[in-house]
């Protein structure tokens, strides 16, 4: 009789634990919802002759969202890639070459160098970023430069020989090594 009572106690404590830590999972557990707008977004940044569009698309509810970058010349495309999309952009001085940079999840750029021919000259997903990140969630945050103070510098002899930003964590990094 003493056996038995132990099972049962025994098994009524695992039910427990079990369910003590499902409850403690989904607390602990820091996942972020995505909700895109059913809306077609363009944002455009000139920079001399240069043009520059970002798009995100979710009107159609049964494709996922549409990303596209598009780099322009007056009217004439010159580059467009899919699933390319950052919230900043910054320019070199002579508005020759450019550093698009995101802190967020979505598409997955993590950083886009291109010039103004529509040249992609290096892109990183966050995927493959080898940056350190200061604030990450399951989907959307993926902080990892100083969106506040980037302080942006190109280094342009005759050729682009680098682009360096301001890490989330304080420290420059340089984004062609």
């Amino acid at each position: 009789m003493i056996k038995v009572t132990n099972i049962i106690s025994s098994t009524k404590m695992k039910h427990i634990f079990v369910i003590t830590l499902l409850i403690l999972s989904t607390l602990v557990t820091r996942a972020d919802r995505v909700v895109i707008p059913a809306t077609r977004d363009v944002v455009t940044k000139t920079f001399g002759e240069t043009k520059i569009e970002l798009i995100r698309d979710g009107r159609n509810r049964l494709k996922p969202v549409i990303y596209e970058f598009l780099v322009y010349r007056g009217d004439e495309i010159l580059s467009k890639l899919k699933n390319v999309y950052f919230e900043k952009v910054y320019a070199s001085k002579d508005n020759r070459f450019f550093l698009g940079v995101s802190n967020y999840g979505l598409p997955g750029t993590a950083y886009v160098i291109f010039d103004a021919d529509g040249n992609l000259i290096r892109e990183v997903k966050h995927k493959h970023s080898a940056q350190q990140y200061t604030r990450k969630s399951v989907t959307i945050i993926r902080e990892w430069y100083n969106e506040k103070k980037p302080e942006v510098v190109f280094d342009i002899r005759n050729t682009l020989d680098g682009v360096s930003i301001i890490s989330s964590k304080g420290h420059r990094i340089h984004l062609l090594k």
